[in-house]
């Protein structure tokens, strides 16, 4: 927003022909969009090294019989049952066998605003696979 009104103020100034005004807020908003971009950037590699540092985990049964245990999620492999609670992270492609107005954020892979709903219901792709709503 005040990059919006930097703009505008700098196009004023421009015709009114008081191009030193107009060259000294462009200036401005270039460095405070400039100092903006690399703190953003800063931020999400510090992110990023922080999740290297703690590897994610999941609450699984082994057996269905079983009591739940904290795994790393590296370690699971095909036929685990893993449960989810609100605000986990899902730690590997999963089918869904039971969910309770399951919703999913998947902005980070698609870039969409608004969590999916997700079902138990197969989907058939035209290839003839299957895969979960």
């Amino acid at each position: 927003m005040e990059t919006h009104h930097g703009r505008t103020s700098a196009v004023v100034s421009a015709s009114m022909s008081q191009f030193d005004d107009a060259v000294s807020i462009t200036v401005a908003i270039v460095i405070v969009v400039t100092v903006a971009f690399v703190q953003e950037y800063r931020s999400e590699q510090s992110l990023q090294e922080l999740t290297k540092l703690v590897p994610p985990s999941c609450h699984c049964k082994l057996r269905l019989e079983s009591n739940p245990d904290t795994f790393l999620a590296r370690e699971l492999v095909p036929g685990d049952v893993v449960l989810l609670n609100v605000g986990d992270r899902i730690p590997a492609d999963i089918r869904l066998f039971e969910a309770n107005d399951l919703t999913i954020d998947e902005s980070s892979f698609t870039g969409e605003t608004e969590p999916s709903k997700k079902t138990i219901d197969s989907v058939i792709r035209p290839n003839g696979a299957h895969s979960i709503k």
